[in-house]
């Protein structure tokens, strides 16, 4: 049985990863907790841009309403 130190939420959200000096890239949000996010992305499966500590941003469009918003995360 897995232990982790904070609770994961299944979630299933389009989002975009945006390097510091690079081009935005499409992912999936697939869970997130306290500690951290679970990110799918396609296009880093063979060639991933991202090397550990990296500052990205990323993008989460959410419908507020009547109306979507994208929310901004400075990620590392």
């Amino acid at each position: 049985m897995e232990r982790r130190k904070h609770e994961r939420f299944s979630v299933n959200l389009n989002a975009t990863l945006v390097p510091d000096q690079g081009m935005p890239i499409g992912c999936r949000l697939r869970d997130v907790s306290q500690g951290g996010l679970l990110i799918q992305c396609e296009q880093c499966h063979n060639d991933c841009p991202f090397r550990d500590g990296d500052e990205l941003e990323l993008r989460i469009s959410l419908k507020e309403g009547h109306e979507r918003k994208v929310n901004t995360f400075p990620s590392r």
